[in-house]
């Protein structure tokens, strides 16, 4: 929808609203914090509960203000099980994708330490109370954060932020391990949040400017779909072999990930330098002039 909305400037777009996203978020925590302190369990939580249904209610009045732009590049809608039946052969043609789809699978495998971050501190020095120092931290660096790599993104290519969300998951995992006051856990979820923008505004729109005009949603549902599982699993993981190897062991293995996914990262090929090339029935190149291609 994005995509065919806004076919230049996605970078300002995506990352302004990171940046009043975050901003907001970082209102609405502080805000939270004063109701549960002035109302107590469980009125506060019902306040809270309530205000966030009426906000809900007020965005699914604004989707659904918008209207859908005809786009030229449209195909008609084949049946799904069709639609499955691409994705192996993008992934088997499209060499570009196959080289980004690895290195962000990496990347998220990644994180499976971001988790645990906070529990090895309130072991080692942190407080309760600072862990709402570090939520905050987290929510405003990756708005603000996040509007700046909007910005490189939207000049200079997304393969920069692809790769910059690999430096700040390795500089926040290398943090975790030496970390021993709340300035240097500030520290780490600084670029632990920023590294979450990159998932936020990155992943999307490197799909987009990969895929061919009229793939873009395939493109970015099998992004969506094939990483899920090193989200989701990474995490698991760590948390089964915390208990024998300790979190330091964890935060190790995670700032492997990180750097081997940098190190893939390195591979792809920034879609804006590309020509466009046709194999079989897919175009598997972007072209100039295609949405995201330009600034």
């Amino acid at each position: 929808f994005v995509a065919k909305a806004l076919t230049k400037a996605r970078g300002w777009f995506f990352g302004t609203v990171q940046l009043l996203g975050g901003i907001l978020g970082f209102a609405a925590a502080i805000w939270a914090e004063s109701i549960l302190k002035a109302q107590g369990f469980p009125e506060g939580n019902e306040t809270l509960f309530w205000t966030s249904f009426v906000l809900s209610m007020l965005s699914v009045a604004f989707v659904m203000a918008l209207k859908e732009e005809p786009y030229p590049h449209v195909q008609a809608r084949p049946p799904f099980i069709n639609t499955l039946r691409q994705i192996p052969k993008i992934l088997r043609v499209d060499g570009n994708f196959r080289r980004f789809l690895s290195a962000r699978a990496m990347m998220a495998l990644s994180t499976l330490g971001v988790g645990f971050v906070v529990v090895d501190g309130l072991i080692q020095t942190i407080s309760p109370s600072d862990v709402a120092v570090l939520a905050a931290v987290f929510i405003l660096s990756q708005a603000v954060i996040g509007f700046f790599l909007g910005m490189v993104g939207n000049y200079w290519g997304w393969r920069i932020v692809v790769l910059t969300g690999g430096v700040l998951i390795a500089l926040g995992m290398a943090g975790a391990m030496v970390a021993d006051s709340l300035l240097s856990y500030i520290a780490v979820f600084v670029a632990l949040g920023g590294a979450n923008a990159v998932t936020v505004i990155g992943d999307p729109n490197m799909s987009i400017e990969i895929a061919s005009a009229s793939r873009t949603g395939l493109y970015i549902g099998t992004t969506s779909t094939l990483l899920a599982p090193f989200f989701i699993f990474g995490p698991l993981i760590a948390g089964v072999l915390v208990p024998v190897v300790g979190y330091n062991a964890i935060f190790l293995a995670a700032l492997v990930l990180a750097v081997s996914s940098v190190v893939l990262a390195l591979r792809i090929r920034e879609p804006r330098k590309s020509e466009a090339v046709t194999t079989g029935e897919i175009e598997i190149i972007t072209v100039v002039g295609q949405p995201g291609a330009q600034p």
